[in-house]
């Protein structure tokens, strides 16, 4: 009898240690109430309501709507576990902040292992401080996973760098996929107003981050994607931006990129980038993004570029040695006395520089070259320095570089096909099956059936 009894505590101790971590699905909706239950038929009024009770596995799904309310997550998922707050499948939930003053829109402030999905959140403004529609900071788990997906941030305004996504002090890894970013202002420094920003300087020594930017639009901005303020010694990063649309660019400072970094070993691949010609735009940018640090090693490959006036940038050696550029298509749009003029590399200093080879050139006057900082190397000349052996120039034949939207897929007859590294494509699409630019905008996972039968 003792021993039946004892295998009968060890079953209810045993039930409800698994009760108690149990995951449960919510539901938030704009005729809810924040003393219901938070079930699809009695769901929850409020969004913060929400991110003041979830626990790691849990999911918050919410209805469509407009929701006039800031919102502050601090609990944190965990590993395989995370917090997922989704728009519910088919319909909109907005955050809007044109009545909230001071305020980020979606705040992730410490929590980690978090998905983020499908959230339009706009209007957003910060009168002080640093910002985002989207702000993610201040997590410490090397092991920590947070996805921010499928959301649309725009309007948001600050004075000190307002961002559509802002990740800064976040160690583990972040990916931030199939978003669209566009009209954040309001800095007076051009250098500020970006659609996507990482500030990875406030990170101890033995941070492990891996950051991971793709299949973004981000439009209508001074900057489209910037990684500033590269993380001190004894940080442990990777940072990927690829396959992002970025166009509409419109600061008037040379660092005012599509995409830039400042961060050693940056990988900026398959982006398509376009219109960021005036006031003397590059693609990209490697070097100073207004931080100071050090962008050696950059990759830059597999881009393609239409009506910039420089298609990479790298303002100084000393910050940004040896970049590795390759297999890019740069149709360049020279402007009335630029100088330097249009080219599709502008080096302060081409000395000790490898890796360049396999681009394309396009476009008009001089695009074929090369500022080294004191004149153009032609392509002529770029062939005997030992750069660009396969390099070539021309019309590259994009489908339809001026439609709306522009398609730059290579026509079947173009000269940059088949001239690639390995013999593939140049261009944003080597193997002509990419993917670029938002896939899923607006969607997410079906939600979960109801499981609020939890012991907490």
């Amino acid at each position: 009898m003792r021993r039946s009894m004892s295998r009968i505590v060890c079953a209810l101790l045993l039930w409800s240690s698994t009760a108690a971590t149990e995951a449960a699905t919510y539901y938030v909706a704009t005729n809810g109430n924040d003393s219901n239950p938070g079930t699809q038929a009695s769901p929850w009024r409020t969004i913060q309501h929400a991110a003041n009770v979830v626990n790691p596995g849990d999911i918050v799904n919410v209805r469509g709507g407009t929701y006039i309310e800031a919102v502050v997550l601090t609990r944190s998922g965990a590993v395989g576990n995370p917090i997922t707050f989704q728009a519910f499948p088919g319909e909109a939930p907005i955050l809007n902040g044109a009545t909230i003053p001071n305020n980020n829109g979606f705040e992730l402030r410490g929590a980690s292992n978090v998905i983020l999905d499908g959230f339009e959140i706009t209007n957003f403004r910060q009168s002080s401080l640093i910002g985002g529609a989207i702000f993610v900071h201040d997590a410490s788990s090397n092991s920590s996973t947070t996805i921010i997906r499928n959301n649309h941030t725009h309007h948001f305004t600050g004075i000190d760098n307002p961002t559509g996504i802002w990740v800064s002090g976040y160690a583990g890894t972040v990916e931030i996929a199939n978003n669209t970013s566009h009209n954040n202002s309001g800095s007076a420094n051009n250098v500020n107003n970006t659609g996507i920003v990482i500030f990875q300087d406030a990170l101890s020594s033995g941070a492990v981050t891996n950051i991971i930017v793709h299949n973004n639009l981000v439009y209508n901005e001074n900057i489209g994607i910037k990684y500033k303020h590269a993380a001190p010694a004894g940080v442990t990063v990777t940072a990927i931006i690829e396959k992002n649309i970025v166009h509409d660019i419109t600061g008037v400072d040379s660092q005012l990129a599509g995409i830039g970094t400042e961060q050693n070993g940056t990988v900026i691949r398959n982006n398509i980038i376009y219109n960021v010609s005036q006031n003397q735009g590059p693609g990209v940018a490697i070097g100073p993004q207004g931080g100071g640090g050090s962008a050696n090693n950059v990759q830059v490959y597999n881009n393609s570029m239409y009506n910039v006036y420089w298609g990479v940038y790298s303002p100084d050696t000393s910050h940004s040695s040896n970049p590795n550029v390759h297999d890019n298509i740069f149709f360049t749009v020279p402007l009335s006395g630029g100088i330097p003029p249009a080219a599709g590399y502008c080096l302060t200093n081409t000395s000790g520089i490898t890796g360049m080879d396999y681009d394309y050139f396009a476009g008009g006057v001089a695009v074929w070259g090369c500022w080294n900082g004191s004149g153009l190397l032609t392509l002529i000349q770029l062939l005997t320095s030992g750069f660009a052996t396969h390099s070539l120039t021309g019309n590259p034949l994009f489908v339809n570089p001026s439609g709306t939207p522009p398609d730059f897929h290579l026509q079947a007859g173009s000269p940059a096909r088949n001239v690639g590294t390995g013999g593939l494509d140049m261009g944003a699409y080597p193997t002509g099956t990419e993917v670029i630019g938002p896939t899923s905008i607006g969607t997410s996972s079906p939600p979960l059936a109801p499981s609020n039968l939890t012991v907490r």
